[in-house]
Order: structure tokens, then C-alpha cells, then sequence
């Protein structure tokens, strides 16, 4: 486990893949929906729904949608943090 790489898929060195991508994962028959991630972004796929598009740094607030086989995704653009926050 390398909990310095915090980017989106496929960005990340060959030999690291991403949790989710665990092909023998205990929760790999559950639908998981999380945040805390801001570059990953808003993301679907593997079972995961990521929400987290990074609000905090200026990115959007955004909220899934979840229906049975569909996601929307939406977003509301978030004004950056200033010094004086």
C-alpha cells in the first residue's frame, strides 16, 4: 500500500493500482459510494462512486444521483478558499 499516490486512475505508477481495482476484494459485490479524494474526482466504475471533486481547492461540490444501472453526477462550482477563510 502507497498512500502517497492520490491520483486518478491510470496515473499512477505500474506496479500500484487502486484499492477498488482489487480483483479479490471482500466488498467487490457491494455498490460503494466516497469522498475524500479530491483528484480522483468524480468518478465511476469497479462498484465505486467517488463524490469528492475537490470543493475545498476550488473544484465543484458535487452529488451523485443513483439509480439502478445509472449514475448522475452533479456539480456546483466552488468559489477557492482565500488566506482570510
Amino acid at each position: 500500500m502507497d498512500l502517497k499516490e492520490k491520483g486518478r486512475p491510470g496515473t499512477q505508477p505500474d506496479h500500484l493500482f487502486h484499492w477498488f481495482e482489487v480483483s479479490t476484494r471482500k466488498s467487490r459485490d457491494a455498490n460503494i459510494v466516497f469522498g475524500h479524494w479530491s483528484t480522483l474526482g468524480a468518478w465511476q466504475g469497479n462498484g465505486v462512486v467517488s463524490v469528492d471533486s475537490g470543493c475545498v481547492w476550488g473544484g465543484a461540490l458535487t452529488a451523485a444521483r443513483l439509480e439502478p444501472g445509472k449514475v448522475e453526477f452533479y456539480h456546483v462550482p466552488c468559489a477557492q478558499l482565500t488566506a482570510g477563510l
